[in-house]
């Protein structure tokens, strides 16, 4: 069990460092929900740090609801529907080891006990992580629709631009923590 674990682990490494895409996990049911739920739980942490906690699994709901759909119709779109499972998988897990990453830098970001130097730090490893995350989403369709990477990264940057705009429009900041 532990020796799959740090397999699946690593496998999602190799993904974030560009090494292997999502036909190289395993086509799992059990794996994606694994994956999905951990997705959910990160997300919900995550927008904890400036919202409650209802709004922060209404936020997750919706962005989780975004990402199956936007995918699916992708997929679809260039008839390569059998590849859902393993892009979902891959993108959520990949979504986990990157917000693991993410995690110290927003809530040591939203600390104004900093010095402006080590805020100013933490802004840069934050954007680094962005642009991060927006290169590993391209890789991961790049490599589920069988395209150039330039395809990939635009896809990419309209899907985090479009669901930023639909969480803002669904979710304004009336009362944020």
């Amino acid at each position: 069990m532990l020796t799959a674990l740090s397999t699946l682990s690593k496998s999602f490494f190799d993904i974030c460092l560009f090494r292997k895409g999502p036909q190289d996990l395993p086509k799992s049911s059990v794996l994606l929900y694994l994956c999905l739920t951990l997705y959910m739980v990160f997300n919900v942490l995550l927008t904890l740090q400036a919202r409650p906690f209802e709004d922060a699994l209404l936020v997750s709901l919706v962005d989780v609801g975004f990402l199956l759909s936007v995918i699916f119709l992708i997929l679809k779109q260039h008839h390569h529907l059998d590849r859902w499972i393993q892009t979902i998988t891959a993108l959520c897990g990949t979504g986990v080891i990157l917000g693991i990453f993410i995690f110290p830098l927003v809530y040591g970001g939203a600390q104004n006990q900093y010095e402006t130097w080590l805020q100013q730090i933490i802004i840069l490893l934050f954007l680094i992580m962005v642009i991060w995350n927006i290169a590993v989403l391209a890789h991961i369709v790049r490599n589920a629709i069988s395209t150039s990477l330039g395809i990939g990264i635009a896809i990419a940057v309209l899907y985090i631009w479009m669901s930023s705009l639909l969480i803002s429009m669904l979710f304004p900041e009336i009362n944020p923590k």
